[in-house]
């Protein structure tokens, strides 16, 4: 496949510590290439991938066929098994060429946007999708100078929706930024005018609910709801190409991509300030292209922050061709891991198109293997994925940095809503596995020690665990188990789970156990005639005092083998339930207390 290689005692509650048996394995993050065989993902820079990250974990990856303009859906659970997929076909002349963009709602829809654009007429189609994939509305908007496309969408405040693209209805090319509610109306469109550069106009939604508006080297901040911009820069450095930025505490990241004539396409983090003044970059590393032509060169999508304070991006290699490359960075922008994935980059290449960081810390990728979507799932702790190789390879390079200013300008923007109808199908794609690494989970075992009586702590406690269920059928990590009790818990942890045994033995010092009766009869049959401690071991300073319901002690005395005769001053009293307290001292030197009731039966 396009060169791929397969493969009844009175007690208190006793917590003691817990000695595993068995070396605990880290949370399970299965990693993939599986390869969708229906799917076509062209060369060219219409046929480019979206991906989202769900909320549940999962994520979701869409591109547009720019032959039959049809676009295909693939969602996956946050095991990375395949949830739904579909087809969106819409019913206008004005068909997609390409996905735009896509992200998914707190609850879990999914809206994603795609375009049929020109230099004549070009229309943006925007679906919103439920969990299941279903159509809940779809709106189009379009005209002969809409331009050049939409590049990038997302949430502002309020559950509204911004969509940023280009448009060039003078032949100079402008930004554009549109702002829709929930139900799909369109509240406001803008355009501002920047430069005839032929950069992708991109934007990320910041803290304070404007834009971060990006094309090429040149940003600026704009108030979407007003049309105000804040500020605006342009640094003559290498930023060029259209990767999302990253809203940094103390300002933005960007990774700047360019070609020379030694390294080819080559690219680096950039760190600015929050006016979008260059501070510093970093390291320079190998990116995109190789030898493939400028046309069909595949940028790099955005970069992402990792929990470590690390950051992460996805390209492919552009000198060992055929690599998807992982890159990670550190907060100066030095690099810190780089990982190579492809098992046969001689048949095979592996073109990145977009990918997204993962609940479980992971990656899912999304990437062209010779011409079909190809999904990957990959960690970044030392992955060994198909053979994943592990380098450093920074890119030697130096680079001067001015700045210009910018005048920008908003301008009131009206395109027209064209009526649409879309088909959502349901679709079975055949999904080749290429290959997979799973961490398996062993099952353990954990011996608690204790003593007759004692209820014990079980706690089963994971590294990276979501739910337990035990075999009494309580969930959770903690639970009780009974002396010569055996408890098992089925612990899930990230995509697999294992079986948790705990036992109790015996301690080697435990106390003789003592039973102090509920009640006696002295009635003189020889039968439980007198309330007294019943135990097989000796015990020292045994003090035991009998009150009545009033708190008068009737009875005391320091010898067990006395006994009460239920009598008080030589009165037999009457049948009631009576309070004792009593102590001991065992063989061992423990002191143990105990209260309880008898009740006198005649």
């Amino acid at each position: 496949m396009n060169g791929f290689v397969h493969f009844t005692y009175s007690r208190t509650f006793l917590l003691v510590f817990i000695c595993l048996t068995s070396v605990l394995h880290l949370n399970a993050q299965n990693e993939s290439i599986r390869v969708f065989e229906q799917i076509q993902v062209n060369y060219q820079y219409f046929g480019f991938a979206k991906m989202a990250a769900a909320p549940d974990g999962g994520w979701a990856v869409a591109e547009c066929d720019s032959a039959s303009k049809v676009i295909r859906i693939v969602r996956f659970d946050p095991c990375g098994e395949l949830a739904w997929s579909k087809t969106m076909t819409y019913s206008i002349s004005f068909r997609p060429y390409r996905v735009s963009d896509m992200f998914f709602t707190n609850d879990g829809n999914l809206l994603l946007g795609s375009m049929n654009f020109g230099s004549n007429q070009s229309v943006f189609l925007l679906t919103k999708l439920d969990i299941d994939g279903q159509e809940i509305w779809s709106r189009a908007w379009g005209g002969k100078d809409f331009g050049g496309g939409v590049f990038s969408m997302g949430k502002l405040p309020g559950n509204k929706i911004f969509i940023v693209g280009w448009c060039n209805p003078t032949g100079v090319v402008s930004d554009m930024i549109g702002v829709i509610d929930e139900n799909g109306d369109l509240l406001s469109m803008r355009r501002y005018y920047t430069s005839t550069i032929g950069y992708h106009t991109v934007a990320i939604p910041l803290i304070n609910g404007h834009l971060l508006m990006r094309r090429g080297d040149r940003l600026y901040e704009v108030d979407p709801e007003s049309g105000l911009v804040i500020w605006q820069n342009w640094n003559i450095a290498p930023l060029y190409n259209s990767s999302l930025p990253l809203q940094l505490d103390t300002g933005f990241l960007l990774v700047g991509q360019f070609a020379n004539s030694v390294d080819r396409y080559s690219a680096m983090p950039v760190f600015l300030d929050d006016q979008g003044n260059f501070l510093s970059r970093g390291e320079m590393f190998r990116a995109n292209g190789g030898g493939l032509t400028n046309v069909e060169n595949l940028q790099i999508r955005r970069v992402e922050s990792l929990p470590d304070g690390n950051f992460v991006t996805v390209t492919t290699d552009s000198l060992d061709l055929g690599y998807l490359s992982v890159v990670i960075f550190d907060r100066q922008g030095d690099l810190a891991q780089q990982i190579y994935v492809n098992p046969d980059p001689d048949q095979t290449r592996l073109l990145n198109h977009d990918f997204c960081l993962l609940a479980d810390g992971s990656l899912a990728i999304a990437a062209n293997a010779n011409g079909k979507l190809a999904m990957i799932k990959v960690r970044l702790d030392e992955s060994t994925l198909c053979g994943a190789k592990q380098v450093y390879q920074p890119v030697p390079y130096s680079t001067t940095v001015s700045s210009q200013s910018l005048s920008i300008q908003p301008v009131d923007y009206n395109p027209t809503e064209v009526p649409i109808s879309v088909v959502v199908e349901k679709t079975d794609f055949d999904l080749l596995d290429v290959c997979e690494n799973v961490d398996t989970l062993i099952d353990l075992e954990t011996i608690l020690q204790g003593c007759p009586g004692d209820s014990l702590l079980a706690d089963a406690t994971y590294p990276g665990a979501t739910s337990w269920l035990w075999d009494d059928g309580s969930q959770g990590a903690l639970n009780t188990v009974a002396f010569n009790e055996v408890k098992r818990v089925q612990v899930y942890a990230g995509c697999e789970s294992f079986t948790h045994t705990f036992t109790v033995e015996a301690k080697e010092d435990c106390p003789c156990p003592i039973d102090f009766p509920n009640l006696f009869t002295p009635n003189g049959d020889g039968t439980n005639d007198r309330f007294e401690p019943v135990s097989k071991c000796a015990f020292s300073n045994m003090f035991i005092q009998v009150y009545s319901r009033w708190g008068q002690m009737i009875y005391s005395t320091r010898d067990p083998k006395e006994g009460w005769d239920g009598k008080y001053r030589g009165t037999e009293l009457p049948m009631d339930t009576y309070l004792f307290v009593a102590s001991w001292q065992s063989e061992f030197g423990t002191v143990s207390h105990v209260r309880g009731e008898v009740t006198l039966v005649r």
